[in-house]
């Protein structure tokens, strides 16, 4: 008996088990026919059969239906399940390999114009050429002078303090020439002490730049109202940082105040009761490989300007000493039957003694000018007042000690010390402004004896 109801219940089992087969795979099997494999359907009863021929066979872990006609197994699928949760993403790819070069697109459109480059150094002179044909004396009969103009003013009384106080226009002829331009005037500060105040020229706006500023200084320690005649001149290459090209230039005369003294502005005149002039002239750049001519000169020479500005922006307190020399240059005459036409400009001062003075004088070669007399200027007081006075000293000299200045190099010295029968003075030169040592070769005043037109400017030279 109880072998019997075990295996009744195996077989209760089976059944269970191959209805439930049966059941899950009734959807799935009927899609079977578009595989040419077995399909399963349901009567009206709900009985299961098989709609076509074949063997449905079970193994460990898998049933399969086994076609009567060909013997090929056919797999039976199962009922589709739900749709499963998202896979965690891939790892990313290796990268691609680089695509081909696309084709080439437009041009583009031009650029802004850069900022132009600082100017190439210069290069050594070339080879002299022949010498041309005779020109015309245009510029010779004004000494090397193409343009020039002056503008003057009669009693201009300027109580301006800062600022443009006079304005003269020139129109320049060409690029490659430079400016000269002087002062001639009075000037006074006052109303003030330990005080200082400048005077300089503008091109266009700006100051020169090359070879530096041309201007002036008044300088005073104690309250003074002191009223001084004045003349400074320089030439100009260069206006901040461009060239002086041709056309009309705008020479402006301007006042403001001195570098190291807090921006402090001063009472100050200019041109009071008396004739001031602005003299801007356009000049050609020194020629130095101009060629050698005899003593007597011929009749093709035509004069041309030989000439140098040596710039010192600022002699300061360094050039505060009572004996010696206060600066030196060398200069190179061209021709033996020149002369040399000497110019300095800045400013002198003595203080700290009554009854004394001070002179400042060129030196050629060590010897003083004897060829129409010294160059030489003075400063005397009766008081102990300390006053820096602008101040320019110039001459022409063509001997020194009594010996020919003849062509070639030479040494030439702004000296100070006492005057004759004075003692050693407290003495300065250039207080807090640039100054200028100016020389210049030109022909000699006109021989009657001399016919050529073309031989150089007319003029002549007084000394008292």
């Amino acid at each position: 008996l109880a072998a019997h109801r075990v295996l009744m219940m195996a077989c209760r089992v089976l059944c269970v088990w191959i209805g439930a087969v049966y059941i899950l795979l009734l959807g799935s099997l009927s899609s079977a026919q578009e595989l040419d494999g077995p399909a399963i359907e349901t009567d009206d009863d709900g009985n299961l059969r098989f709609m076509s021929g074949g063997d449905l066979v079970f193994e460990a872990d898998s049933v399969a239906f086994v076609s009567a006609s060909s013997g090929e197994a056919l797999s039976l699928s199962g009922v589709q399940g739900e749709k499963g949760e998202q896979g965690n993403p891939g790892s990313p790819g290796s990268p691609g390999a680089p695509g081909s070069a696309g084709p080439v697109g437009p041009p583009g459109s031009t650029g802004e114009t850069g900022q132009s480059g600082s100017p190439g150094r210069r290069g050594p002179p070339g080879p002299q050429g022949q010498q041309g044909p005779k020109g015309e004396d245009s510029s010779s009969a004004m000494g090397g002078i193409i343009s020039w103009n002056q503008c003057t003013w009669n009693d201009a009384n300027i109580q301006k303090d800062y600022g443009v106080l006079l304005e003269c226009w020139l129109n320049k002829q060409r690029n490659d020439t430079w400016l000269r331009v002087t002062w001639n005037g009075n000037m006074r500060i006052t109303s003030c002490s330990t005080c200082c105040m400048r005077w300089f020229f503008s091109i266009d706006g700006r100051e020169c730049s090359d070879p530096g500023p041309i201007d002036s200084v008044m300088y005073q320690r104690s309250n003074n109202h002191i009223i001084r005649q004045n003349m400074f001149t320089g030439v100009c290459h260069r206006s901040g940082t461009q060239e002086i090209d041709a056309g009309a230039k705008r020479v402006q005369f301007m006042l403001m105040e001195c570098e190291g003294f807090n921006g402090y502005i001063y009472d100050a005149l200019t041109g009071w009761n008396s004739i001031s002039k602005i003299l801007v002239e356009e000049i050609p750049p020194r020629d130095p490989t101009f060629p050698e001519v005899a003593v007597t000169p011929p009749d093709t020479y035509v004069y041309q300007p030989n000439y140098c500005q040596y710039f010192y922006p600022s002699l300061g307190f360094n050039r505060e000493r009572n004996v010696g020399t206060v600066a030196e240059v060398e200069f190179t005459k061209l021709h033996d039957h020149t002369v040399l036409w000497i110019t300095w400009e800045g400013n002198f001062r003595k203080k700290s003694c009554t009854n004394c003075c001070a002179k400042w004088w060129v030196t050629i070669n060590g010897g003083e000018c004897t060829g129409y007399e010294n160059i030489l200027t003075s400063i005397s007081s009766n008081s102990a007042a300390d006053v820096f006075s602008p101040t320019t000293v110039t001459g022409v000299c063509h001997e020194a000690s009594s010996l020919p200045i003849a062509a070639g190099r030479h040494v030439i010295k702004l000296e100070v010390g006492n005057c004759d029968l004075y003692r050693i003075t407290n003495t300065a030169s250039g207080f807090y402004s640039s100054s200028r040592f100016i020389v210049e070769e030109v022909p000699r005043p006109r021989d009657q004896e001399l016919s050529q037109e073309s031989y150089h400017p007319q003029w002549s030279h007084c000394a008292f």
